[in-house]
């Protein structure tokens, strides 16, 4: 029997995804039309830290293929910490008393597209847990 092992691609794109989820930036302070700075996670140690976390955790889920619950435990833990890091992304900008402006390419979008491919990922090691219980029913 053969799987298909789809959710080590997706967790690699989420890994990718989270490298850059900590170089571009997640918003812009824009000051009489002009933007002035940047909002980059580097300027933010705790977003830093937990986009780091996420992306570790990511690429360590790749290789826990041996053991699939203990995989799919890490990749419900890896999403869930991308929502703390898009909320505390959201609440960052809120926060921020000048005007703000949302970067619609930037940290924002890598993180929920690494949200995304943990659970497709945890989506096909469902699927392919039900294989695996259909083939040793037949035996």
């Amino acid at each position: 029997m053969v799987l298909q092992r789809w959710q080590s691609v997706y967790l690699l794109v989420a890994v990718f995804a989270m490298i850059l989820g900590c170089i571009l930036p997640f918003g812009a302070i824009i000051e009489e039309g002009v933007t002035s700075l940047k909002l980059m996670p580097v300027d933010f140690p705790v977003l830093l830290t937990l986009n780091i976390l996420i992306g570790i955790l990511l690429a360590i889920d790749i290789f826990m293929y041996k053991n699939l619950r203990a995989q799919k435990m890490v990749a419900a833990v890896s999403a869930l910490l991308c929502v703390a890091s898009l909320a505390t992304q959201v609440l960052l900008l809120v926060r921020n008393e000048a005007s703000f402006a949302l970067v619609w390419n930037g940290s924002i979008i890598a993180t929920f597209c690494a949200f995304v491919c943990a659970l497709m990922a945890r989506y096909n090691m469902n699927r392919d847990e039900k294989i695996l219980k259909s083939y040793d029913r037949l035996r």
